[in-house]
């Protein structure tokens, strides 16, 4: 066999695969159960379905639906109208009858007559036609081809579960079908299939409503921006939510406003199949149903496919029903007659009746992150203007004039949700002829105008330096504020008239021209023009700076005045103090919180300009008891060390010198640079913002700030406590440096107190009295005791009942008090702080030693130190505190339990 001849048979083949395949898929895709396998087909259109009924004892029937684009309408022979329909029922027709499959369960024989398929009760026709469909065009031109399909339905199997059909294309053909799955061709009577939802509405599409009826007419529409207004009667704004539900209400109350009323139209339906009235001759006379002459009109509208399309249906009412509680209905565009129940319609006839309870009570309805510019004109004949301006993603910015200022975002939005006004309309005035007492509403002179707009800031286009990218920039307008889009309406003004009582009146003019008149709380008024003025938009944030720009701060608190500077290493310092030889660290955390606190120090309230020949002293700021000087640069520091301090005291200098030296006070060798004075005066009263009256270099105006926020520098303790347990190792390494001086000086060092930490010496056989008081919380108790020549012992002369001395806790006492050594070294100089308790009526334990020369050496102890230990001082060196150990003096505090003996009862 030759190559080609190999080529041949394999082609052959693979030819006859393909065929095989073919025959395999057409098999597998066509259903054999199915009874019109033509309707499968994708392209087919069912635009007509006839079906016609002579069931036994009942007179012959035939409906015929017709599809209009996308519904489907029925017409009854052999009345002339068609009725609208539930297009889904239709539907189900159609896909009932494609779907249609014989039961191979059932054992059928192919005789039509004797299964009722040659004189059929059912018989249901569909057209339509086969090709895609195309508006305007011809069938010749779309290639659509008209086709029929038509199925006989015969009799119904005894157990009732299979009906008999066969088709026009296999008359001689019986199949059984299952009848539940032709329960759309069985229906009991033609108004099945019409619709019970009357009316397409509810609360997101609806466009328009319009209500027509002998009480009176009411029409609504829908803004573009989401608010609904009135056209009829002309009351401006409509409330959309209703009045809030109470959270108390047991029942679920009624939905209010245009969405309640929308809803109550869009449930209005046919509530029982019974309700339809069966289709007739009879005229719409008949039920009142006439148009034009119906009791009630009720038409709303939707958006439709196309833009600006507006889809409408129109409900008419007509006539009650006799004896019924119900109100015969149809739609316009329709002849088919309804009853529908009467509580359905309550809603809408209240409405009629009272239309002006749909009046909305808010102000102006305005969103608040769509508001972007509002315009505030007062003062004789409106004067002034205040602009305010907050283009979408920037900050709110005030504009007087050439002069502009930073907004406090809070208080604009607290001017937005005022002429949001919520449910705060009090009254409208709506008399025939409303401009008539526009004088004696004081809207001739009005007070103030305020002009809201909406998305209104423009940009323009600009290129950047590249020239390649174009960017949109605002534009500006004269004043230097952002310039409003052209010809932008402002969503709604607002002009208001005179005040009476608690309410101002306002007239109102919206986007479309529409004026409302009312009367408003005068609350609106005062945020609208604030008592302060202008000022009360300012940003309530002062001029900042930075802990790290500062190099001198001066705080004054009534008669006393600190003066905090920036020291090497950061570190806080203050200058002229007698803690630490005249020099002490002031505690960082509490400085810098004063710091923080003026560094962004926000406003309370805003109070008035303030003029240059202003009297300050009614507000308490001529001399007032707290204020704060702070200077701005950055220190350069003279370097420092504890070397250097070892230098000095190598160099001849004694241990108080060197202390007392400014080596430990960085030197400011720097120029000052901005200064900054900050006052605080008198506290207002809650009348008059409760406040305490402040001023500021830089800021030309008076203002107040909240109490709270001057807690910390009027109490604040700026010494650092810290300081001291850093004091003994500074001392230690300097006494260190001191010792190893080559110039002879380290022997005569040793001995001094500061180095050995020596504060109180004396011969202990000397001692010949000693006191100790005790105080705690809840007494204070002396004890004395005398040594005894005689008897070479100490006694208790306290005159205390049934105790017993421990000679031996004296002796130990006397002895560690004549070599007492500090245990650290907190101040050498300046004496104990109030706080350290070490005054006489303060102190928790004080020891008093009598020598024989009559020398009194007294040990102080007084409040506990944050480091360990008790502070203490001692008669010899009253500059000097230092601490003590907390195992030495809590025993001591314990008095008759340390100083007596366990008390033996007798037997």
């Amino acid at each position: 066999m030759n190559l080609r001849n190999t080529a041949l048979l394999f082609g052959l083949l693979l030819g006859m695969l393909w065929l095989f395949g073919l025959m395999l898929a057409y098999k597998k895709g066509v259903d054999e159960a199915l009874i019109v396998p033509g309707l499968q087909e994708s392209t087919v259109s069912i635009d007509k379905i006839v079906v016609q009924r002579k069931e036994a004892d009942k007179k012959p029937e035939e409906l015929d639906f017709t599809k209009d684009t996308k519904t489907w309408r029925m017409q009854q022979a052999p009345l002339k109208y068609s009725v609208l329909t539930d297009s889904f029922k239709v539907d189900h027709i159609v896909n009932q009858i494609r779907d249609m499959r014989r039961n191979d369960e059932a054992d059928v024989r192919d005789d039509p007559e004797y299964y009722g398929l040659t004189n059929p009760q059912i018989t249901v026709t569909l057209k339509g036609y086969l090709g895609k469909a195309s508006e305007g065009k011809s069938t010749e031109e779309t290639g659509k081809k008209a086709r029929e399909w038509q199925v006989f339905i015969g009799k119904t199997s005894p157990d009732k579960t299979f009906v008999y059909v066969n088709t026009a294309e296999r008359r001689s053909k019986v199949y059984a079908v299952r009848k539940s799955s032709l329960d759309s061709i069985f229906f009991k009577d033609p108004s099945a299939f019409r619709p019970k939802t009357l009316l397409d509405v509810n609360e997101t599409t609806a466009r328009f409503v319009d209500l027509k009826a002998s009480e009176g007419e009411i029409e609504l529409k829908k803004n573009d921006d989401g608010t609904w207004r009135f056209i009829k009667p002309n009351y401006g704004l409509a409330d959309f939510e209703g009045k809030p539900p109470s959270k108390l209400a047991v029942v679920p109350p009624k939905q209010e406003g245009v969405k309640g009323l929308l809803t109550a139209i869009g449930a209005v339906r046919v509530t029982a199949d019974e309700d339809f009235v069966p289709l007739s001759d009879a005229g719409m006379d008949t039920y009142g149903l006439e148009e034009g002459k119906e009791k009630l009109k009720i038409e709303v509208g939707n958006p439709g496919e196309k833009k600006d399309e507006m889809n409408k249906s129109v409900l008419l009412v007509g006539f009650k029903v006799k004896d019924r509680d119900q109100y015969y209905v149809r739609l316009a565009n329709d002849q088919g007659v309804e009853k529908i129940d009467a509580k359905a319609l309550t809603p809408v006839f209240e409405a009629l009746q009272k239309p002006g309870q749909l009046r909305s009570r808010d102000v102006i309805p305005l969103d608040p992150l769509g508001t972007d510019a509002i315009d505030i004109r007062h003062g004789k004949n409106l004067d002034r203007l205040w602009k305010l301006r907050g283009p979408q993603g920037k900050d709110w910015k005030l504009y007087l004039g050439k002069e502009s200022h930073k907004a406090d975002d809070k208080t604009v939005q607290s001017l937005i949700d005022a002429l949001r006004g919520k449910g705060e309309v009090q009254e409208f005035f709506d008399e025939p002829e409303p401009k008539k007492k526009d004088a004696e509403r004081g809207f001739d002179q009005p007070a103030a105008e305020v002009v809201v707009y909406k998305e209104a800031i423009a940009k323009e286009e600009k290129k950047d330096r590249t020239g390649d990218k174009e960017k949109k920039q605002e534009e500006k307008s004269a004043d230097g504020s952002p310039a409003l889009k052209k010809d932008m309406k402002p969503l709604a003004t607002l002009t208001f008239g005179k005040t009476e009582n608690d309410l101002v009146f306002v007239k109102r003019t919206t986007q479309d021209g529409t004026e409302s008149r009312f009367a408003a709380p005068k609350s609106i008024m005062e945020k609208v023009i604030p008592p302060q003025g202008a000022i009360a938009f300012f940003d309530t944030a002062l001029p900042s700076f930075e802990i790290a720009d500062v190099n001198q701060v001066e705080l004054m608190r009534k008669d006393e005045t600190f003066v905090i500077q920036k020291g090497e290493g950061s570190r806080w310092l203050l200058k002229d103090r007698k803690d630490y030889a005249g020099k002490n660290f002031a505690d960082d955390k509490n400085v810098n919180a004063i710091l923080k606190t003026l560094g962004h120090l926000t406003v309370q309230k805003w109070v008035k300009r303030l003029d240059p020949k202003e009297d300050l002293d009614r507000f308490g700021l001529t001399k007032p008891e707290l204020s704060a000087t702070v200077m701005l640069n950055r220190l350069q520091f003279t370097p420092t060390s504890v070397a250097g301090l070892i230098g000095l005291a190598a160099n001849g200098f004694t241990a108080p010198q060197v202390l007392a030296s400014d080596i430990l006070m960085a030197g400011n060798s720097s120029s000052r640079g901005e200064t900054m004075t900050f006052k605080f005066g008198k506290e207002a009263s809650d009348k008059e913002g409760g406040g305490v009256y402040s001023v500021r270099t830089g800021v030309d105006y008076l203002f107040q700030v909240a109490p709270s926020a001057l807690k910390e520098m009027r109490e604040a303790d700026l010494r650092d406590r810290t300081w001291l347990s850093l004091l003994q190792p500074v001392l230690d390494t300097t006494i260190v440096g001191m010792l190893a001086s080559p110039t002879g000086h380290g022997q005569l060092l040793a001995g001094m107190p500061l180095v050995s930490g020596q504060v109180v010496h004396f011969d202990a056989g000397k001692a010949k009295e000693m006191k100790v008081t005790v105080r705690t919380t809840y007494e204070l108790r002396k004890f004395d005791f005398a040594y005894s020549a005689k008897d070479k012992t100490w006694q208790e002369k306290s005159g205390l009942r049934e105790f017993t001395l421990d000679v031996e806790k004296v002796k130990s006492l006397v002895n560690w008090l004549a070599d007492l050594h500090a245990e650290r070294f907190i101040f050498l100089a300046g004496g104990p702080r109030e706080e350290q308790k070490l005054a006489p009526n303060d102190a928790i334990l004080a020891v008093d030693i009598v020598l024989e020369d009559s020398q009194n050496i007294r040990l102080t102890v007084g409040a506990s130190f944050e480091g360990g230990g008790y502070f203490a001082m001692t008669s010899t060196s009253p500059e000097v505190v230092f601490t003590m150990p907390k195992d030495r003096i809590d025993p001591l505090r314990e008095g008759v339990g340390y100083f007596g003996k366990t008390r033996v009862a007798a037997r």
